[in-house]
């Protein structure tokens, strides 16, 4: 008897179908089971399940109904009634038997259907004919370069003085020598006093 995780799976959704629950943990324990005695012997696996299952005595009959009927189906297994065969890719033929198929020869461009600029921007410019570079340069000249807009991280020094310019105030605050200046924080136009800034 070989049972894999989703046989022993199903059987416990059988199990609890038929009344017995059965947790995630007792699932567990039956995997764990399987590989500690004797799959071959269906009374070690029976006796391994029924011991993580069966909380009773009135669950003995039920649980004994559930495992034949279920692993009975296991050992004789029905053939599918319809097995599908794996097709074969055919090779296209000539629409007249007298057509013969040629093989493309020199560079074949795989990329149909592309934009002229997709085309070229795959292209090396030392591989690319007069034609082809003059094609490239038209499309180079059309090109515009618009660099995103970022917005800097600093702030500016309003008038009014609503936010405080740290990397000002930081800076007029370093005397000579390296003495920490008192520093006046203007709040709304007015000067509130001289604050020093501990570094």
């Amino acid at each position: 008897m070989t049972a894999t995780l989703d046989d022993i799976t199903s059987f416990a959704r059988e199990l609890r179908s038929a009344g017995i629950g059965v947790t995630p943990d007792q699932i567990a324990g039956m995997c764990q089971s399987i590989t500690m005695v004797d799959p071959a012997e269906e009374w070690q696996v029976r006796a391994a399940f029924r011991s993580l299952t069966v909380t009773g005595p009135a669950q003995l009959e039920t649980f004994d109904r559930v495992f034949d009927s279920f692993f009975h189906r296991l050992r004789d297994p029905r053939p599918p009634a319809y097995v599908p065969q794996p097709m074969q890719p055919k090779r296209a033929r000539p629409l007249f038997a007298s057509e013969q198929v040629t093989e493309p020869t020199g560079e074949v461009s795989t990329q149909t259907g592309a934009s002229l600029m997709e085309r070229l921007a795959a292209r090396d410019f030392a591989e690319m004919d007069d034609e082809e570079l003059e094609m490239a340069r038209r499309l180079v000249e059309t090109m515009f370069w618009k660099p995103p807009v970022t917005r800097t991280r600093r702030w500016e020094a309003h008038h009014r003085g609503r936010r405080p310019d740290m990397r000002r105030t930081l800076r007029r605050s370093v005397g000579p020598g390296g003495a920490v200046r008192p520093t006046e924080l203007r709040v709304g136009g007015g000067a509130a006093g001289p604050v020093s800034v501990p570094l």
